[in-house]
């Protein structure tokens, strides 16, 4: 499922008519291929290409209470999630804080 939902598409504009700046609560994925992968990369992507104000996305890592599919990370979207954290340098991480 692609991660710009109706409910994303409402969110953003009602907090930025606000003036806040705003986070992922539960991102998530259920897909394992390549275009898994690339959604995860497009929805990272988005707030930095149109200079959004994130400040924070939380991936829901789970199959708990999930019964129309787990939300945990395998395969290609593991590996892409793991790249983001590990190399995208438009990110502070911690230990540079």
């Amino acid at each position: 499922k692609n991660m710009f939902s109706t409910p994303w598409n409402n969110f953003v504009p009602w907090v930025e008519g606000k003036g806040l700046p705003y986070g992922t609560a539960e991102w998530g994925n259920r897909g394992t291929n390549a275009q898994a992968a690339t959604e995860m990369q497009n929805f990272w992507d988005y707030g930095f290409t149109n200079n959004k104000d994130i400040i924070a996305h939380t991936y829901f890592d789970s199959g708990l209470n999930s019964p129309n599919g787990s939300w945990e990370l395998t395969d290609e979207p593991l590996t892409k999630f793991r790249s983001i954290l590990g190399t995208d340098t438009r990110v502070q991480r911690i230990n540079n804080l």
